[in-house]
């Protein structure tokens, strides 16, 4: 990182059990997965990501 000025990050820690799901781009996102919490929906090019507490 020469020249470059490092940025702190900060991190908080959640209290529930996180899943992490890959799935097939062309699926349509679950509806289950947008109604909990903390939830995170990602579609790329090659696959559908979902993080989302475990006890969904």
């Amino acid at each position: 990182m020469i020249g470059m000025k490092a940025e702190k990050l900060r991190l908080t820690l959640l209290k529930d059990r996180l899943g992490i799901s890959r799935l097939e781009k062309t699926i349509p996102t679950p509806v289950r997965a947008e109604k909990k919490g903390f939830c995170s929906i990602r579609r790329a090019t090659e696959e559908l990501s979902i993080v989302c507490p475990q006890k969904i």
